[in-house]
């Protein structure tokens, strides 16, 4: 199972909403986060600086950034 990352965290996400979020995300792997954008709402760069109110160190980071979709790459 894979899992889309467009517009997360939401802005109005708190630290709390936050960390309960990431800890879930490494429960699960990284690996299985796609980075993702709902473009009509935020560009990708956009996304990118939200992502990184996730506080993911620079490799976890980089594992979501480069994380495609089967069916997209």
């Amino acid at each position: 199972m894979l899992f889309d990352l467009s517009y997360v965290p939401a802005p109005e996400e708190t630290s709390e909403e936050i960390a309960s979020m990431v800890r879930e995300m490494r429960r699960i792997g990284m690996g299985r986060f796609l980075f993702g954008s709902d473009y009509n709402i935020l560009t990708p760069a956009e996304e990118i600086s939200a992502l990184r109110r996730l506080g993911l160190t620079k490799e976890k980071e980089r594992v979501v950034r480069e994380n495609c979709a089967p069916w997209a790459c």
